[in-house]
């Protein structure tokens, strides 16, 4: 199972369930909020979203934020991170899912050395030996469950 905890527009969420896994995209996205504070969420957004929802069906969305997800019905075996990016929100993201995380478990944080609260949930999570890095590419910082 993959959990996605940003969806906005999809984009990324039609990556993911092109895998023919399930996946749990998590976001509010609530009309008039600015989830970045670079951009707005229109009617417009939640509408697209809901249709493509509609039209995949191993994507279930979570109309909420990350720390009100109910359990996932089967452990995670990847958790994307791509929330809001300002500390505490990506780490707090990261420790509601951790309990269900399968060992081994790969976690993606978006916007890594551009956002400084991402950043820093990296660096804290990474000192407190509660992930492995894997591999950086560009914003990307890919990690393990150790």
């Amino acid at each position: 199972m993959l959990v996605e905890v940003g969806s906005y527009c999809g984009r990324s969420t039609v990556v993911l369930a092109a895998t023919g896994l399930d996946v749990v995209a998590v976001d509010p996205l609530e009309p008039g909020t600015a989830p970045s504070g670079a951009w707005e969420v229109t009617a417009g957004h939640v509408a697209d979203f809901e249709g493509l929802v509609r039209r995949t069906p191993n994507v279930t969305w979570v109309r909420a934020p990350a720390t009100a997800c109910p359990r996932p019905a089967k452990p995670v075996g990847l958790l994307a991170i791509d929330g809001d990016h300002n500390y505490p929100h990506p780490l707090d993201d990261y420790r509601h899912f951790e309990p269900w995380l399968a060992p081994g478990a790969l976690v993606a944080f978006h916007d890594y050395r551009v956002c400084a609260g991402v950043t820093r949930t990296v660096s804290e999570l990474l000192d407190d030996k509660r992930i492995e890095e894997v591999r950086r590419h560009e914003r990307l910082f890919v990690a393990r469950k150790p």
